[in-house]
């Protein structure tokens, strides 16, 4: 262990661990104290101190140094061109030294690579994801994967970079998402222990990663929550995870061993009964995937809930006894079709949507891996499929300028999306509204709203004007109506609502007029709902919603109706609604529809081909990523690909590019002003 952060401060003392002996001895001091630092060893056994930060001023260094085991004593080599602390260090396969991200006045994602042999460094391609307090280790397929750490939030996206092509790529990521974590190679797997989640405890949490198959494993977890320590493989084949900052705070000298196991190679039938393993990429279905029994292997010792194929976790299909085990399991009769390789045992058959699946057009193996319900025992398996289509996926655009919860987003005619108003992350009401150009990838400022204020609906009207209706400004619910000219870059004043509504829902008829439901006025929630007709300039009252509700939300559908979806009932309720409801805006009248997981702070918008997205939102518990797409056509909902992101209170927008843009909204530590898109590549 080389310096880091003691009882007392910064540290320069080195301490030397002996598997052997299982004694620890002192090594030779760093020249001063040093914290935030990265470490690694050469292909040759030389041992690297990177960056960090020094001395009595804490800044971050460029100063890197070597320690020959031989000679005892370390030396400075050539500096790293940036300097930065809370970085991360891994060995290539091209036996250069990569340093990536860390932090100086702001997160980096610079990545510089150190040639021993030169004694050089040069600068390599950026991190797709700038971070720091992250973990780096280099798995057997010879890519160096940045994993978790720190940008505005807490990271689960995982990038791999490929020495040869100068290439990062995103891979499966590690949930839910850590700061602080430590990682280690071992035959050729990665394992991560520890970190911090701002939601969640997860520092007691490891999960294994295999390149192979492309997906996350939990393994055994640690027997003390840990984060910002260190995880080394040992020369006897042990992960070692060592110190670290408990869940208190205090300084950790304690160190743990695990012996990883080889994962045990299964068998597997993709799409029972289709002997192409034919997968529709662009579909909003499911494959079916059968674990086969053989003489070494019983599906019926399988974890469910650990099972990942091409990345995806499986659909959950019954709740009640057994839930690890079975609750993922296909509820086939018993028979001939629950045996599919025909050896007269049972097989077991999961789901995975299609929309959750890492695949590409083309791809001619997907893999499969999990964990037995006993023990830390793995195994995977992969076979042939056929895929075709494009896939939709979510990608980060530019973040907004401003965090926001509880605005309002909305796309103008031409395709451009605004941020309305909302809380900051300094919790206070803004007027602020930008506007996102999808061909720029860029937010900029426009005209302000009159007035500060959150929990409003936007909504474009057919005249090309945004109305903007209801909300709070600090101290009241709104009756207010303004419009915004984005030809002009001006707001106007309008008539008022005929009540107040904070957290209202709002959306645009195929006739022109404007539509509110529901909201409260601080003391009670309604059930009623309002037209605006912009030509009379007048609301007028329409049949009320079946039950009172804020914090929904509404979007058109095809056929002219407007969906209502999900939010609370009462300003006390303990849990969030999950019902759906149709309004005809031709007879005045509402019906029910399919109702989906119970949700509020939800955003909902509609797509080209006439499908119905809900997107995040809270279910009384967390705040979610999960997306669900609705067919009018089947009266289905169906969960495609989540976000990369969990949100609520957010806002999402159809863009000029058929792309679905969300921005802002709470991640479940912060307000946030990061924002995504989903689309095709």
């Amino acid at each position: 262990m080389i310096g880091g952060i003691g009882s007392s401060g910064a540290l320069k003392s080195v301490e030397v661990y002996d598997p052997a002996t299982d004694r620890w001895t002192s090594g030779p001091d760093l020249p001063e104290n040093r914290s935030g630092l990265a470490a690694v060893t050469d292909a040759d056994g030389h041992l690297y101190v990177v960056g960090g930060r020094g001395g009595e001023s804490g800044n971050p260094l460029d100063e890197v140094l070597v320690l020959d085991p031989a000679g005892g004593a370390w030396s400075a080599v050539a500096s790293l061109p940036t300097p930065r602390a809370s970085l991360a260090a891994a060995l290539g396969s091209d036996r250069r030294i990569y340093a990536l991200g860390g932090s100086v006045s702001t997160v980096l994602g610079t990545v510089e690579a150190y040639d021993p042999q030169d004694n050089t460094w040069s600068t390599v391609a950026s991190l797709p994801t700038p971070r720091e307090l992250l973990a780096a280790a280099t798995a057997g397929d010879g890519r160096i994967y940045a994993i978790g750490g720190f940008d505005v939030r807490e990271l689960a996206t995982v990038e791999a970079y490929a020495p040869k092509s100068d290439r990062w790529t995103p891979v499966a990521w590690v949930s839910p998402g850590r700061v602080g974590p430590s990682a280690a190679a071992q035959d050729g797997r990665i394992l991560v222990t520890g970190g911090e989640n701002f939601g969640m405890p997860v520092g007691s949490r490891v999960d294994g990663y295999s390149a192979a198959t492309n997906a996350w494993i939990s393994q055994p977890s640690l027997m003390l929550a840990r984060k910002q320590g260190a995880a080394v493989t040992g020369p006897d084949g042990r992960i070692y995870a060592i110190g670290g900052i408990s869940p208190e705070q205090a300084v950790l000298g304690s160190v743990e061993a695990f012996r990883p196991t080889a994962p045990t190679r299964i068998a597997i039938d993709i799409q029972p009964g289709d002997p192409a393993n034919q997968i529709d990429l662009e579909s909003a279905s499911y494959v079916r995937v059968g674990l086969l029994s053989s003489p070494t292997f019983d599906p019926k010792v399988v974890d469910g809930a650990s099972v990942v194929f091409a990345s995806a976790s499986p659909l959950p299909l019954r709740s009640g006894s057994h839930q690890r085990r079975y609750a993922y399991d296909e509820r086939n009769r018993r028979g001939p079709d629950r045996d599919l390789n025909g050896d007269k045992k049972r097989d077991r058959i999961f789901r995975f949507q299609v929309g959750e699946l890492n695949l590409t057009e083309g791809q001619t193996q997907a893999c499969l891996a999990g964990r037995f319900t006993k023990g830390s025992s793995e195994f995977e398996a992969c076979g042939p499929v056929q895929t075709s289509g494009t896939p939709r996926t979510w990608s980060p655009i530019a973040p907004m300028n401003e965090a926001r919860i509880q605005g309002a987003m909305v796309a103008d005619a031409s395709g451009r999306v605004y941020a309305i108003g909302g809380w900051t992350a300094a919790q206070k009401l803004q007027a602020n509204v930008e506007r996102y150009d999808p061909v720029l990838d860029q937010w900029s400022q426009v005209a302000p709203l009159p007035l500060a204020q959150s929990g409003h609906a936007a909504v474009l009207g057919t005249d090309g004007l945004i109305y903007v209706a209801g909300g709070f400004n600090g101290t009241n619910a709104l009756a207010s109506t303004q419009a915004y000219d984005p030809v002009g870059n001006a707001w106007t004043l309008l008539a008022p609502m005929a009540q107040p509504r904070d957290e209202v829902a709002g959306a645009a008829g195929a006739d022109g007029l404007i539509y509110v439901f529901g909201g409260h006025d601080e003391e009670v929630v309604t059930e009623s709902a309002e037209v605006y007709n912009p030509r009379s300039r007048r609301w007028t009252s329409i049949a009320a919603m079946p039950a009172p509700r804020f914090g929904h939300t509404a979007v058109r559908a095809p056929n002219g109706e407007i969906y209502v979806i999900g939010g609370l009932a009462s300003l006390d309720a303990t849990g969030p609604e999950n019902t759906v409801w149709a309004y005809d805006p031709v007879g005045d009248q509402w019906r029910t529809l399919a109702s989906l997981p119970a949700r509020f702070g939800a955003a909902a918008v509609g797509d080209a081909n006439g499908l119905i997205y809900l997107l995040g939102g809270d279910d009384g518990t967390v705040t979610l990523n999960t997306v669900y797409a609705y067919d009018p056509a089947k009266n289905v909902w169906t969960q495609v690909a989540s976000m990369g992101t969990p949100r609520e209170g957010h806002g999402a927008a159809l863009a000029a590019d058929g792309r679905i843009i969300v921005a802002g909204g709470y991640d479940g530590a912060v307000f946030t002003r990061t924002a995504e898109a989903f689309g095709r590549p």
